[in-house]
């Protein structure tokens, strides 16, 4: 209640915040001057009523003096009985010198007299004054009555009130020669009503005054309250109308020479000083502008400029693809064919391993560039999909174990908890991530054993996690070549290029796949030690989803993702290869030729075309078109597009050496229905051709009309 009160007055006005304290003020000030009023003049009443009490127990003390000597109860009673003149007093009580009554008198008839008044009774629900007075007055007895009545009216020999003197004593005062003792004691109870009838009365006269003073008063205070809420009042305008309307040529009229004068003459000093920083802000932003025009300027054709080099960073990226992967297609594979020949001899055969081990080497190399290269560009994209965790790891072991059992090494692979059995990522870019590891563990560790750990985290939330942990027993890190392992081209010191080779961007590339992924990698090593990266990707949530032990007794005898022989018999039918390279022409038709196919050559986009159309047309199409995309007269995208549009519904597979995802996606626009990536592998070539011509077999329908 109080915190409320204090939160209203807090949030009122001024004007009303002084009428409340001239109210409480005044009605303050007033009501202690009428409070002190009261009480002083109740304690005079009592004083006064204690008195004429006290007189009139003198006067019956001593009418009672001749009862008491001669054992009178009747006559003592009588005497008492003249209180009944006086409205005030309650009871009275005569008792002898030893305390035993002798007679009594009670207003309202009580036979217990005074007992009941024994003693005076308080009510503090007005004023500290007692309901009921006693007076406890001594008899004293006399020898001479003469000196007993000289001293009735004299104020000399009285006892005051409140004294208690139970005990009778006997005296010896000299009073005119008789002896004075006490015979016994009158007590006398009266009622204090009539003091706080009078109390009231005047409190009923003052309340009207009380009030008429507070309203003088608050009338005067609030002429005097003018003289300080108007000019805060126009200062709290004025300041109001600046705020709405930004109207800075406005001022505060001063009043006077006040503290509120003063505040005037700040506030105005402050919209002065506000006037001024405006025009220097206004002065400022113009400068500024010019500045950013001038920065916007330089920025845009600074980005005009990065742009332009980022395009042909782009565009030579992809020509320098092109122009490797194509003769590199023509390397390895002469190099396969020739390893096939059995009458090669020993010293030809290492040899040809040389070639295909170098040329295999160099296109990882390539690779890893053109990744490096598509992250920093912000063009590399992931794909998210349901997959088969099991099948990525067996995938990954079964390539990299026999590496590892080159140099002597166990892969060990640890499932520490329950994983699931379908997961939500990118499945080539997560192969991707392990082989790096893996390959990166391999490289530097000279014994003992590399151990790949599978972890499910968080498999109750919403956001599961996969981690994937590739721990060595290698040369290890030290912690300055922690901090900068993950920059491209950095291996831990400059003497490892040379004692392991590779180009340093495996683990760059891990990073940032992994972010690509929503993940996080990190690093904990000790030189000489071994090392221990961790990697962390979301794999959505896994409620519903089966968890299992190990990836054990999910793998069969085949390893995933291994690529069934391709036969002659399952490739046969018409081929149409479009390639402007003669070697690669010769490489392609003799390995597609060896496999059962019927293979016709065009060196370029037009020529392919007009062959596919006519033998469309003749009712003979081909089964398959390979087409290569970059190539003289008529490139690759335009030579699709135009058959596409010509009504050509046969499958159509792209021969790129473009890496990009855009490069493939623009294949897939012109109309392609896949692509396969220079250098060509054999058997991706062979399993292409054979899926697409089993399509086209079931799709093609007998030729009707030839084509427009």
């Amino acid at each position: 209640m109080v915190s409320m009160l204090r939160n209203k007055l807090r949030n009122a006005s001024i004007t009303n915040k002084l009428n409340v304290l001239t109210a409480v003020s005044v009605s303050a000030a007033l009501s202690l001057c009428w409070l002190s009023f009261l009480i002083n003049h109740a304690h005079t009443m009592l004083a006064a009523k204690q008195r004429q009490i006290q007189s009139l127990a003198k006067v019956i003390a001593y009418n009672s003096v001749a009862a008491l000597e001669f054992d009178d109860r009747v006559a003592a009673t009588e005497t008492l009985a003249s209180l009944q003149e006086q409205p005030t007093v309650c009871c009275a009580t005569l008792f002898w010198r030893d305390g035993r009554p002798f007679a009594f008198f009670d207003r309202h008839g009580d036979k217990q007299g005074g007992a009941r008044h024994a003693s005076p009774q308080h009510d503090t629900r007005w004023l500290p004054i007692p309901r009921t007075i006693e007076i406890d007055y001594p008899i004293v007895g006399h020898q001479g009555i003469a000196e007993l009545s000289q001293d009735l009216f004299s104020d000399e020999g009285s006892i005051p009130w409140g004294r208690d003197d139970r005990q009778p004593q006997r005296t010896n005062d000299d009073v005119g020669g008789s002896h004075a003792y006490h015979i016994g004691r009158l007590v006398i109870h009266a009622s204090t009503n009539d003091i706080y009838e009078q109390l009231a009365v005047h409190t009923l006269w003052t309340i009207p005054i009380l009030a008429i003073s507070l309203c003088i008063g608050l009338s005067t205070a609030r002429g005097i309250q003018r003289l300080i809420t108007e000019p805060v009042r126009d200062l709290a305008r004025t300041a109001q109308r600046i705020a709405t309307e930004d109207e800075l040529s406005m001022r505060a009229v001063k009043y006077g020479d006040d503290e509120i004068g003063q505040l005037c003459d700040s506030f105005n000093e402050m919209i002065d000083r506000l006037n001024e920083g405006r025009e220097a802000l206004r002065r400022a932003n113009q400068e500024l502008e010019r500045r950013v025009e001038e920065r916007t300027s330089e920025l845009a054709d600074a980005l005009d400029r990065a742009m332009a080099a980022s395009r042909a960073k782009s565009d030579f990226l992809a020509n320098m693809s092109h122009e490797i992967r194509t003769p590199m297609t023509a390397v390895l594979g002469y190099a396969e064919l020739l390893g096939e020949d059995d009458q090669l001899s020993p010293a030809n055969r290492e040899r040809i391993d040389v070639i295909l081990r170098n040329g295999r080497h160099l296109l990882t190399i390539i690779n890893d560039i053109l990744d490096v290269s598509k992250i920093e560009a912000g063009k590399m994209t992931v794909e998210i999909l349901e997959c088969s965790v099991c099948e990525i790891i067996a995938d990954v072991c079964s390539l990299m174990r026999p590496r590892a059992l080159q140099k002597g090494l166990n892969l060990e692979v640890q499932y520490p908890t329950a994983i699931p059995k379908i997961i939500r990522t990118d499945p080539t870019r997560l192969r991707q991530i392990l082989v790096n590891l893996l390959t990166n563990a391999i490289k530097f560790t000279k014994q003992g054993a590399v151990t790949l750990t599978v972890a499910a985290r968080n498999s109750t939330a919403e956001n599961a996690e996969l981690e994937l942990q590739v721990e060595d027993t290698g040369i290890g890190l030290t912690a300055e070549q922690q901090h900068r392992i993950f920059q491209a081209f950095t291996q831990a010191d400059e003497t490892m290029t040379r004692r392991f080779g590779g180009t340093g961007l495996g683990l760059t590339i891990s990073k940032g796949l992994t972010e690509l992924l929503g993940g996080t990698i990190e690093v904990h090593s000790e030189a000489g030690k071994g090392s221990k990266f961790t990697v962390r990707i979301p794999i959505g949530s896994l409620q519903g989803v089966e968890m299992i032990r190990s990836c054990r007794e999910l793998l069969g005898t085949n390893s995933p993702g291994s690529v069934q022989t391709v036969t002659p018999n399952n490739v046969s039918g018409r081929i149409l290869l479009v390639e402007d390279g003669v070697d690669n022409q010769k490489l392609l038709s003799f390995l597609l030729r060896r496999a059962g196919a019927d293979v016709t050559i065009a060196e370029n986009g037009k020529v392919g075309m007009e062959k596919a159309l006519e033998a469309w047309r003749m009712g003979t199409p081909f089964d398959l078109i390979f087409m290569d995309m970059q190539m003289p007269v008529m490139d690759g995208y335009t030579a699709t597009s135009e058959l596409r549009r010509a009504g050509y519904t046969l499958p159509i597979v792209a021969l790129t050496a473009h890496a990009m995802s855009h490069d493939r996606a623009a294949c897939l626009k012109a109309g392609c229905d896949d692509f396969v990536t220079k250098p060509v592998d054999r058997k991706r070539l062979l399993q292409t051709a054979a899926e697409w011509m089993a399509k086209a077999r079931e799709q093609m329908e007998p030729v009707g009309a030839p084509l427009a």
